[in-house]
């Protein structure tokens, strides 16, 4: 009987797993798959690196009393919210790159495009 290949995984990429799963809401099983890793083994993880484990859907709605309404409306703003951080981040990757071409073109052209703080308007 052949003896199978134990993969070792580093922390960041433990780490990567269990972000998705938190960011995603994906079933233990699913990252699995993905990833051909025992469930199991996430499950391990989450307590190795302290992080809560998350309760499926039925038992959170019990636990807080909330309907399914109220879940669906939740599912929906923190989707909204994964929405609106990527918008966010991809706004703030814009505002260095054209922070990045603005200091490309004060150096080629050898003036200053920028305003200076404290400069007054000119009157019209």
């Amino acid at each position: 009987m052949e003896k199978k290949k134990r993969r070792y995984y580093p922390d960041s990429e433990k780490l990567f797993i269990i972000d998705e799963q938190l960011k995603t809401g994906a079933s233990f099983s699913e990252l699995g798959k993905k990833y051909s890793i025992f469930p199991s083994v996430i499950s391990q993880w989450f307590i190795k690196f302290g992080v809560e484990r998350p309760k499926s859907i039925e038992q959170s709605m019990a636990k807080t009393g909330m309907d399914e309404t109220t879940y669906e409306t939740i599912k929906a703003l923190r989707e909204e919210l994964r929405t609106v951080r990527k918008e966010l981040a991809e706004e703030k990757l814009r505002s260095v790159a054209y922070d990045k071409m603005i200091d490309v073109a004060e150096e080629m052209f050898h003036i200053e495009i920028r305003k200076k703080a404290g400069t007054k308007q000119s009157k019209r």
